[in-house]
């Protein structure tokens, strides 16, 4: 089943070459966005859409993943963590925040209380694999 969440996600050419005959995405309003694997394989099935804000208050930044805006470049002083993972990682799409946002958070106080001279920036690269590839395959 198609929902409202869905048409902030990119999906996989390869598994669904021709949406409209899609056991999922046929439900889709208009035309979902679409994203060709370089591999040619199933999987992700999906991508975040980069620089949006879905219906259910998820944030991307510009590289698709969850969180605000982050410069390719590292600033000086800082320290960059990249927190990487599934489900759990990605947190619930209803939430405006996950958890490494949090830690991010947590470790710039953290700093500015023992007046240190770093910056911390957290990134969270993860994906969830809600969607198992059997149920994704084209009708």
């Amino acid at each position: 089943m198609f929902r409202g969440g869905d048409m902030f996600k990119g999906w996989n050419t390869a598994l669904a070459p021709d949406p409209c005959a899609h056991i999922m995405l046929r439900d889709a309003p208009g035309a979902p966005f679409v994203f060709d694997p370089p591999d040619g394989k199933l999987l992700p099935p999906f991508r975040f859409l980069p620089s949006a804000t879905n219906p259910e208050t998820m944030v991307t930044n510009e590289f698709g993943w969850r969180g605000g805006p982050v410069t390719f470049v590292r600033s000086p002083r800082s320290v960059r963590i990249v927190f990487v993972g599934a489900s759990t990682v990605v947190s619930s799409h209803h939430m405006p925040h996950s958890f490494p946002e949090f830690v991010g958070h947590f470790l710039e106080r953290w700093a500015k209380a023992r007046a240190l001279d770093v910056r911390f920036q957290v990134l969270n690269a993860a994906a969830p694999r809600l969607v198992p590839v059997d149920c994704c395959k084209p009708a």
